[in-house]
């Protein structure tokens, strides 16, 4: 309720607020700038994070970092297992990492500015020592969807280029290429990366419908995923049932199954219903794709909100730049249709 009432308020705020679009949009790339930045330094701190440290010891709560701090990295030259920056978990992070992207590709094509780009950069490179595999096979899965839908020669050429040259620089490093052999590592010989991979994921799959079995239409009921990991801990086949699909079957079955379907189609049409321009309705079907992608690989740990609240910021920002460029086409059209009418005028 919480969560619609807030993306309900940036929403009519983005409508009737032109500042509001301003000062939300100022204030994002500031903090993910800053927030950016921090997590390229804690690459050296093997774990350690200052600000959230201090944070956690102020309100009592349990200091993530400190978990973190114990666990070996996967990159060679990071020392730093998983980064959370300024966020209380890196799965988060990860998460807001793969908003920015297409926030930030969305600005950029209302602006043109190649500052974007380096932010961009940025983003990605933190999204690369998040130690969250998750946050990469996310974004290139939107990314790709994105490629496919806007089908810009430029840009296409341009991704070509960057994949050959960090394909390259990806073989010349060893810890670089163990962690991408992990994402096509089927019998988990290809990489020693620690983690989640295909056959894990299968199996617990398999887990998910035999722990329904004779409730596979509306699962074991609300909320019983968090029940069993309070009351038992994990799973001993499913784990913490990181995926939306296992969490949804389990809770749900396959009715909820359903219900999460449509409403990611909804979202879909509400894109075509509001937007005009094609690219401004691929880049916010991308960003449904990159979040779907992601709740489907880790689960969903509240990570709601933060779609709901960058989804309507998103959504008003695209619907009031294509008003905004519609109302000067309008007029000048009708400036032009003046002009000749004053020049046929003249003429007679």
């Amino acid at each position: 309720m919480q969560t619609c009432l807030v993306s309900f308020m940036v929403w009519n705020l983005a409508l009737e607020d032109e500042k509001f679009l301003v000062y939300f949009k100022k204030s994002f790339i500031i903090s993910i700038t800053i927030a950016g930045i921090y997590g390229v330094f804690l690459m050296k701190m093997g774990g350690v994070n200052p600000y959230t440290s201090m944070l956690s010891d102020y309100f009592g709560k349990d200091d993530m970092a400190l978990r973190f701090s114990r666990m070996e990295g996967r990159l060679d030259f990071s020392n730093a297992s998983k980064i959370q920056s300024t966020m209380a978990h890196p799965m988060t992070w990860t998460l807001i990492l793969s908003f920015s992207i297409i926030i930030l590709l969305a600005v950029y094509s209302k602006s043109n500015s190649i500052i974007y780009w380096f932010l961009i950069a940025l983003i990605g490179f933190n999204i690369l020592i998040s130690g969250v595999r998750t946050g990469i096979a996310a974004s290139v899965i939107g990314f790709i969807y994105f490629l496919v839908r806007e089908r810009n020669i430029k840009l296409i050429l341009f991704t070509l280029i960057a994949v050959i040259s960090f394909a390259v620089v990806v073989q010349s490093n060893e810890s670089l290429s163990n962690l991408f052999k992990s994402f096509t590592d089927l019998g988990d010989q290809k990489s020693d990366v620690s983690g989640s991979s295909i056959t894990m994921r299968s199996n617990q799959l398999h887990g998910v419908l035999n722990e329904i079995k004779g409730n596979e239409l509306v699962g074991k009921g609300y909320g019983w995923t968090s029940y069993y990991l309070s009351l038992n801990g994990k799973h001993p086949v499913i784990l913490a049932f990181e995926s939306l699909i296992f969490m949804v079957l389990c809770n749900s079955g396959f009715i909820g199954l359903l219900v999460w379907l449509i409403f990611f189609v909804l979202l879909f049409l509400v894109n075509r219903k509001i937007l005009t321009f094609k690219i401004d309705i691929v880049l916010m079907d991308t960003f449904i794709i990159v979040y779907a992608a992601y709740a489907t690989g880790t689960g969903e740990y509240g990570y709601m909100p933060f779609f709901a609240v960058f989804y309507s910021f998103l959504l008003g920002y695209l619907f009031k730049n294509e008003k905004s460029q519609i109302h000067k086409i309008q007029n000048s059209l009708t400036n032009f249709n003046k002009g000749y009418i004053n020049f046929e005028l003249s003429n007679k």
